[in-house]
């Protein structure tokens, strides 16, 4: 074989052999899989006994190292050859060295490429664009220098390489932004649903709301609808007790009427106060006081006593509590007293009683009131609590006690139920939370204060 054929040979070889190294690096489907494609193949294609691949782009740097069958690939790499990579790209001049120019290198010195069997070193910068820049080092250990066939393959390894480095690189970025785009519709999913469940939120709440508005309308029109009536007939019957005085203003007849128009105005009075406590259930909600039990019990068995020995009704009371309770005073007062007239209304006829008790359970305290009544026919104990149920004919009340119990309950955050047995007796049980009260620096300066004077 010629010289001329053996040239042909090894160049047909050369290009096998890079096909076959283009081949795996079009299959390389990460940076580390271009590592094995070189550490592989770039033998065959060039004679290289040391090589090492810097390509820069997006500002950041992919290093390829082959030396000894295996090549190691670093990203963002800084060592001692970073300095001449920037010194070749800034002149773009290739560099062929040969051994005794590399042993003469302060930068080489200390290098894979300062190694005894390298014969020969070239450097080629590439710049592909502003944004794609590369720096290839071949070494060789043998006699003969690097000619034009190799720089040419030099090139297409450059080329190849950037080409897929950038590919991968694209993909890469574009998963990183199909991921930072599906994290974005996820959260906008999150925020939709958030939206969505808001909306639905505020639909139920602006429908209990109507409902509310609609239901707090029909019953003011249908307080002022009964009150109107309920005040004519006292009114009625004041003014023609008038007419009777002013027709026979004889003093005997005066006194036989007054107790008659008395009667009259505590009836009225009495309906004007149940009005007024309705109005209760709009005072502010941190207008709390520490309660009293016992003087707050024997101010309203006070109002009632009259009606009370009247009845001839035993009214006994129980407190057990330790924790303070702070509660609004007069609307706790107008519970009570709506709770108790009304047993006193349904009184029995035979040793009639109220019991009250109010015992701390957990973190509520609970009323009982119970009397030994008419109670309550089944039919009516869903409607003791509307607005002007009466459970028996012979009552004087108006039909508001329990309406207002149960608004007043609802204002303080509690609840109320009832028990009952017909001709047997009644309980109302009402339950309030105990309200946390943190109190200012100075305000627990002056509790402080008032102990202490109290103690001296």
């Amino acid at each position: 074989m010629d010289h001329l054929d053996f040239v042909n040979k090894s160049l047909r070889l050369r290009y096998e052999a890079f096909s076959k190294f283009a081949t795996h690096i079009n299959q390389a489907k990460s940076l580390e899989t271009i590592s094995l494609a070189i550490a592989s193949d770039i033998k065959f294609v060039i004679d290289a006994f040391i090589f090492r691949l810097t390509m820069s782009i997006s500002q950041e740097n992919y290093t390829f190292e082959l030396f000894r069958g295996e090549c190691t690939f670093y990203r963002n790499h800084q060592d001692i050859l970073t300095p001449l990579e920037k010194n070749c790209l800034e002149n773009g001049l290739p560099l062929s060295l040969e051994k005794k120019d590399i042993e003469s290198s302060d930068i080489l010195k200390g290098t894979l490429f300062n190694h005894a069997k390298t014969k020969h070193l070239i450097v080629l910068p590439i710049i592909s664009s502003n944004d794609q820049k590369l720096v290839l080092f071949i070494a060789s250990k043998s006699d003969h220098a690097y000619n034009e066939m190799d720089f040419r393959f030099a090139h297409l390894i450059s080329e190849l390489l950037t080409t897929k480095i950038s590919q991968l690189l694209l993909i890469r970025k574009i998963g990183e932004n199909y991921k930072t785009l599906a994290e974005a519709n996820q959260q906008l999913s999150q925020l939709n649903e958030e939206v969505r469940s808001l909306n639905s939120e505020l639909e139920i709440k602006v429908e209990e709301r109507t409902y509310k508005l609609k239901e707090a309308h029909h019953e003011l029109n249908t307080l002022f609808y009964r009150t109107s009536h309920d005040f004519r007939r006292p009114l009625s019957a004041i003014l023609g007790l008038i007419s009777l005085i002013e027709m026979n203003p004889d003093p005997q007849e005066v006194s036989t009427i007054t107790p008659h128009l008395k009667s009259s105005v505590l009836e009225l009075d009495r309906m004007l106060h149940k009005l007024q406590t309705i109005s209760l259930t709009e005072v502010d909600d941190e207008a709390v006081e520490a309660i009293n039990f016992q003087s707050l019990l024997e101010s309203v068995k006070e109002k009632f006593s009259a009606r009370l020995q009247e009845n001839h009704i035993r009214f006994t009371y129980h407190i057990q509590q330790q924790k303070k309770f702070f509660t609004h005073p007069m609307i706790l007062e107008a519970i009570l007293e709506n709770i108790i007239e009304n047993c006193i209304c349904y009184c029995a006829s035979r040793h009639p009683f109220i019991k009250l008790s109010m015992i701390k359970q957990g973190a509520s305290l609970c009323i009982q009131v119970t009397d030994n009544g008419d109670g309550i026919p089944d039919h009516l104990k869903v409607k003791v609590f509307d607005m002007y149920t009466k459970t028996s004919e012979r009552s004087s009340g108006n039909g508001l006690g329990l309406y207002i119990v149960k608004k007043l309950v609802e204002k303080l955050k509690g609840t109320v139920y009832l028990e009952s047995t017909f001709r047997k007796g009644t309980s109302v049980m009402v339950t309030l939370p105990y309200r946390e009260i943190h109190f200012t620096p100075q305000e627990v300066k002056e509790n402080i204060s008032i102990h202490v004077s109290q103690k001296t």
